[in-house]
C-alpha cells in the first residue's frame, strides 16, 4: 500500500535531573551547533547488480575526529526527507548520520540506462535492499569523518524490516532502532533476525492500532533480549508518520539514542 510522505518535524527535548550527563551534554551540542554548522554531503554507491545507491551523508563541521553513524531507511513508498529534521538534531549532536533513499525509492532507481521503480518489485528483488547494505557501508568506511566501527541503523517499516536482517548477521552494527517492524514485509522476514541480534540495544516502537506493527514489535521483542526497548504508542500512524501523531516520540528517540548509541565513548 502506497503511503504518503511524511511531514517535517523539529525535535524538542526538555530537560531534567532523571536524563543524566550524557543526554544534558548532547542537548548541550544541540544548541551550540546550528544548522549551518553542518555539512550535507551528496553520497552515492553502487550497488552489487549496479543499482545506484543515492543518500545524504550529513556530517559535523569542525570536528576533526571520526563520528558514530546513524544510518536512516525509509519506508516504503517514501524517501529520505521522510526524516524530516532527524538527520540535522542528531549531527548537532556529534553524529554523523546517513539518510538513504532504499532500491526503488527516490533517487536511487537508475541501475544504468534502466529505471527501477518500488511498484515493480518481486520479493526477491525487494530483498537485494539487505544486500544493497555492503555497498553503502564499504563506501562509507572511506569517509574521514565516519567511524565505520561504530554504526547504528535506523529503519521505518520495510526499512525496519531491512535494518533488523542486515544487522543480525553484521554485529559491527551497535544500534538498531525499528519503527513499525513487520514480520514479514515483501517476503523480508525478522523472526529469525530478531533472535540473532540479542546482543545490542534495540528500540521497537508501533502505535497499537497499526496492528499488524504492534504486533509484530511485540513479537519480536520476545527475541531481542534484555537490551530491548519497546514503545507502543496509543495512536494508529505508521513508520515515520509517528514523529507528527506522537509530540513526545521525537525527544524520546533523541534521549534513546544518547543513552544507547553514545557519541562519544563512555569511559
Amino acid at each position: 500500500m502506497a503511503e504518503p510522505p511524511s511531514r517535517s518535524y523539529f525535535i524538542s527535548v526538555k530537560i531534567s535531573k532523571k536524563l543524566g550527563l550524557p543526554l544534558l551534554f548532547a542537548f548541550i551540542l544541540a544548541l551550540v551547533c546550528p544548522e549551518s554548522f553542518c555539512a550535507a554531503i551528496p553520497f552515492s554507491a553502487k550497488a552489487e547488480d549496479g543499482l545506484v545507491l543515492k543518500g545524504t551523508l550529513f556530517l559535523p563541521d569542525g570536528v576533526k575526529e571520526a563520528r558514530p553513524v546513524v544510518i536512516l531507511l525509509p519506508m516504503m513508498a517514501n524517501d529520505r526527507k521522510s526524516w524530516g529534521d532527524v538527520p540535522k538534531k542528531l549531527v548537532s549532536a556529534g553524529y554523523a548520520v546517513l539518510a538513504m533513499d532504499q532500491r526503488g525509492h527516490g533517487e536511487s532507481v537508475w541501475q544504468g540506462k534502466k529505471k527501477i521503480v518500488f511498484t515493480k518489485l518481486t520479493n526477491s528483488e525487494f530483498a537485494k535492499m539487505v544486500t544493497d547494505l555492503d555497498a553503502v557501508l564499504a563506501l562509507l568506511s572511506k569517509q574521514k569523518k565516519a567511524d565505520p566501527t561504530r554504526v547504528a541503523i535506523y529503519g521505518a517499516s520495510m526499512g525496519a524490516n531491512v535494518a533488523l536482517v542486515y544487522a543480525s548477521s553484521h554485529p559491527k552494527i551497535k544500534a538498531i532502532v525499528l519503527l513499525s517492524p513487520g514480520l514479514d514485509y515483501k517476503g523480508i522476514t525478522t523472526s529469525d533476525a530478531a533472535a540473532a541480534s540479542s546482543i545490542r540495544p534495540v528500540l521497537l516502537v508501533a502505535a497499537r492500532q497499526d496492528s499488524y506493527s504492534a504486533y509484530s514489535a511485540g513479537k519480536l521483542a520476545e527475541k531481542t533480549g534484555a537490551a530491548t526497548t519497546l514503545k507502543i504508542y496509543e495512536g494508529k500512524e505508521h513508520g515515520t508518520r509517528l514523529f507528527t501523531e506522537q509530540k513526545d516520540f521525537g525527544p524520546f528517540l533523541f534521549e534513546w539514542t544518547v543513552n544507547n548509541f553514545p557519541a562519544t565513548p563512555k569511559k
